[in-house]
């Protein structure tokens, strides 16, 4: 019987790793269960908790930062992103920060594409796009570009679901 899960958002043939959780946390309520993504969605974290994950992490953190959460969730804390800890922005002074092209690189982001598929639509080469997040970064006062998304999708800024 094992300690402890790292289960990934999407399994195997398009499953839902959190709704796996569920079912195991009900059968095995012993078993700690990480889940993991590398998609920027803030609903992902309340279907966790509701699913009752013991901790949620995203992909693109240290391997320091994941061995801490491997053993402070064994430990019986529940370790999930602060989705609030960044500047508190209104949506006219976030907007007023970016230009066009750095508010159409976010954006593209937001709706899942990755880099290169974000460097191919806007027909730019990647060491343009890279210029553009170090500075979208640096204006927003972010780290990870990742976390920034999931800040513009959960507060409004961006909608995804319009093309």
């Amino acid at each position: 019987m094992p300690d402890i899960v790292l289960m990934d958002i999407c399994t195997e043939n398009n499953s839902s790793g959190i709704t796996y959780c569920g079912k195991l946390k009900e059968k095995y309520p012993d078993i700690k269960v990480i889940i993991m993504t590398g998609m920027p969605d803030v609903n992902f974290i309340r279907m966790a908790r509701e699913n009752n994950a013991d901790s949620f992490i995203y992909k693109n953190i240290s391997k320091d930062s994941l061995i801490s959460v491997i053993k402070n969730t064994l430990e019986g804390y529940s370790m999930y992103p602060d989705v609030n800890s960044h500047k508190d922005l209104k949506k006219s002074e976030f907007l007023s920060e970016l230009t066009e092209k750095e508010l159409e690189v976010l954006t593209l982001y937001c709706k899942f594409l990755d880099r290169q598929e974000v460097a191919d639509y806007l027909n730019i080469s990647m060491s343009t796009l890279k210029s553009h997040i170090t500075t979208i970064l640096q204006k927003t006062n972010y780290d990870s570009f990742s976390k920034l998304a999931i800040y513009c999708v959960s507060n409004g800024f961006i909608v995804t679901n319009i093309e």
